[in-house]
């Protein structure tokens, strides 16, 4: 992935798709899950290994999420300046606002188009809105909706 000053870094998840599945978790269809992944995605819980980022120094427990190579090079020059310009985070503000953001793209006819048309203009808005606001009132609300969000995937 993509870090603060466009520092590479590998980014520790929890395998949730089958070998030799050439998409992101987004864009996956049912049978290309492990037996458990749709379970670990459902609860965000391949993301836990990400720590280990955060302890690192690459990773901040909140912030953007960070891009993969190829996606931080399809966006305009002053974007990708601002996105870069703090470390990457585990909990985004974007990332829970678009929880099901995978359940959208598969009823999609065309899920790359509605990602890059729709749903990435709003998670950059939604992250600039973050960087320019951060603080630690920003953050405690964050594990609010963290905690609220898991509570109601576990109880749906």
């Amino acid at each position: 992935r993509v870090g603060k000053n466009g520092e590479e870094f590998w980014m520790w998840k929890v395998k949730t798709l089958k070998d030799h599945t050439d998409v992101t978790s987004s864009f996956a269809q049912e049978e290309q899950y492990t037996k458990h992944g749709r379970l670990l995605r459902r609860f965000k819980l391949d993301e836990l290994l990400q720590v280990y980022n955060v302890l690192k120094g690459e990773m901040a427990v909140f912030g953007p999420r960070p891009l993969e190579p190829r996606g931080i090079r399809v966006i305009s020059l002053d974007v990708r300046a601002k996105l870069l310009s703090v470390k990457p985070g585990i909990v985004d503000i974007a990332s829970l606002y678009f929880y099901d953001e995978e359940k959208v793209l598969q009823a999609s006819i065309d899920p790359h188009r509605e990602y890059w048309k729709k749903i990435v203009p709003q998670k950059i808005a939604l992250q600039f809105f973050y960087i320019e606001h951060r603080c630690w009132i920003l953050n405690l609300a964050l594990v609010y909706m963290v905690i609220k969000r898991m509570l109601k995937e576990l109880f749906k």
